[in-house]
């Protein structure tokens, strides 16, 4: 298990969503809204993850994954077991104390066990469906930095490559966003308001394209679609997003970081005229 990468990869990933206020999945739909900041996001987090996929970076971040740990023997024992079991019964505990104390509506539940179920359909199209022994495609679920970096290289070079499963994902995301905002009226052309939010969310984007080569996935495919399997590097990877979140959340709360990286999105409350 890649550990360092794991970790420096969540916590970089992490701090990014914070910076640029949103997950590349929640900036995906904010994109077909019209929200231009989130377009310019997802332009660079496409170039940076495929930098560091195939390009200029991608050596640093292979060496960094060199930095393994063996957990064989303890994925192999029976207290792993124990212990994927009990995880799977206290989150599923949660989760149900959680819905009867906010009881949210009827229709939010149905979307959510919608959204969650995208996960093994995936895996079943992709494996089984799409399976074509003379042209054979990866097995993968929801994910979005990797098939950003494939977007992106199928745009500039189309003639050349078909479009894969991740490419069919980013533009069946962003049509979709767009079909919906047209439809309830919220589609409307939003763009950066100062020079310190666009500087945010720009180092924010390259934050969230090596994180999430780093720790393998962002929160849909590292959290999403790949803590269902209780696998130790998806827990670690979620762990350290989640870490890496609250950090940077708290380190914008102080004035030193804000007087670097205030955006209009974060303007200290205005005291009233008397």
């Amino acid at each position: 298990m890649p550990w360092l990468a794991l970790i420096l990869g969540g916590l970089l990933f992490g701090s990014g969503m914070v910076l640029t206020r949103g997950c590349v999945s929640r900036l995906t739909v904010l994109a077909g809204t019209g929200n231009l900041r989130a377009a310019m996001v997802l332009l660079i987090f496409g170039i940076v993850a495929h930098a560091s996929l195939k390009g200029v970076i991608s050596e640093p971040i292979i060496f960094i994954k060199t930095i393994t740990l063996n957990t064989g023997k303890f994925t192999n024992s029976t207290y792993f077991l124990i212990i994927t079991v009990t995880l799977s019964v206290t989150l599923t505990l949660f989760w149900a104390l959680l819905i009867r104390r906010t009881k949210p509506k009827l229709i939010k539940l149905l979307l959510a066990c919608i959204m969650g179920l995208l996960i093994p359909l995936s895996w079943a199209g992709t494996g089984f469906i799409l399976y074509d022994e003379f042209d054979p495609i990866a097995f993968e679920s929801l994910s979005y930095t990797k098939p950003y970096a494939d977007t992106l290289f199928w745009i500039v070079a189309s003639s050349a490559i078909p479009p894969n499963f991740g490419v069919g994902l980013v533009a069946g995301t962003v049509c979709g966003s767009i079909v919906t905002a047209l439809v309830t009226r919220e589609f409307r052309i939003e763009t950066f308001e100062s020079t310190a939010q666009t500087t945010r969310y720009f180092i924010g984007a390259t934050m969230m394209g090596v994180g999430g080569v780093l720790a393998g996935g962002c929160t849909i495919g590292a959290g999403l679609a790949g803590l269902p399997s209780l696998a130790p590097a998806t827990i670690l990877a979620t762990v350290s997003i989640i870490l890496g979140g609250f950090a940077c959340k708290y380190a914008l709360a102080s004035t030193a970081f804000l007087n670097v990286f205030a955006g209009s999105l974060d303007r200290q409350a205005q005291p009233q005229a008397k």
